[in-house]
This record gives structure tokens, C-alpha cells and sequence, in this order.
């Protein structure tokens, strides 16, 4: 059996999606019988997981070293998230307020994170 650890750039939850151009993630092998890979056969990796399912595609996989997942981490403590929301409303809306709204700007928005259910 191969013992593997995952670490990814931001959220993991399963029922999130991610759009754009994705994000960084490392897979750390514990104690692996081969040690060395080219790059030949990351490229061949690479390529059967992006031709064996349309949920996930891997681009630009690379061997990394301790550095680059310490960077991946640090990188959390730092990051600010933008986000755009629609919202409905059943009572209807008040032109002058939306206005109010739309003129806000670097609005910051505190969360309660919620404890995640494997």
C-alpha cells in the first residue's frame, strides 16, 4: 500500500468548486520504493489522470521540494479572496439602498468557519 499526504492551496471541501485556472497542491509520497522520477514520467502521469476522468485536470505537474510546499502553506496566512454574490430578494428592493451598496468598496466580511464533516 502507498501512504500518501495531500496539501492543497485552499479549500478542500468536497462540494466546492473551483473556477479559473484552479490551484497548487502537493502530494507527498511516505517512504516510496523508487525515489527518483524524470520528467518524462510526470508528463505521462499527468497525462492519464487528465484522460481518465472530466473532474479534475492536472497542468503543469512538477517534482518539488520541501521549499515549495512551505511556500504553498505560508501563502494561506496571506491571501485575500474576492467574491461576487447574487441575491434575491421576495420583498423587492429599494433603488436608493442598492446605489448605497454598489458605491462600497475593500468591504471586509467576518465568518464563522464551520467544522468540516468526513
Amino acid at each position: 500500500m502507498l501512504d500518501l499526504k495531500f496539501s492543497s492551496s485552499g479549500r478542500e471541501d468536497v462540494d466546492v468548486r473551483c473556477l479559473g485556472v484552479g490551484r497548487p497542491f502537493v502530494i507527498e509520497f511516505i517512504n516510496p520504493r523508487h525515489t527518483l522520477l524524470t520528467q518524462t514520467q510526470v508528463a505521462v502521469l499527468q497525462s492519464a489522470v487528465n484522460e481518465s476522468t472530466h473532474l479534475v485536470k492536472l497542468r503543469h505537474l512538477q517534482i518539488v521540494d520541501k521549499k515549495d510546499v512551505k511556500y504553498l502553506k505560508e501563502g494561506e496566512e496571506e491571501k485575500t479572496k474576492t467574491y461576487c454574490a447574487l441575491c434575491l430578494s421576495t420583498q423587492g428592493y429599494n433603488t436608493a439602498a442598492l446605489d448605497k451598496l454598489n458605491e462600497l468598496s475593500e468591504v471586509s466580511v467576518e465568518q464563522k468557519t464551520i467544522k468540516s464533516i468526513t
